[in-house]
């Protein structure tokens, strides 16, 4: 299984605490354009050490913001 961000919600999440892109980036200590960057979904796949203080930053369990993605063998 692969963890993946949540555009969706990580958008969603941050539109409902009336916040910036700039904003939530300076919140969670990384880079506007990163966070800019895994809202457009260039960035799918950030690490638990920008997952935290995303989620420390919306108020929210980090599980909010991502999905699972079953591995497929061929």
């Amino acid at each position: 299984m692969t963890i993946h961000l949540d555009t969706q919600k990580l958008r969603q999440y941050r539109e409902r605490k009336k916040l910036t892109q700039e904003q939530l980036a300076e919140l969670a200590g990384i880079s506007d354009r990163y966070e800019r960057d895994m809202e457009l979904g260039r960035c799918r796949n950030p690490s638990l050490a920008v997952l935290y203080p995303l989620s420390r930053a919306l108020h929210i369990s980090m599980e909010e913001l991502v999905y699972l993605e079953e591995d497929v063998k061929e």
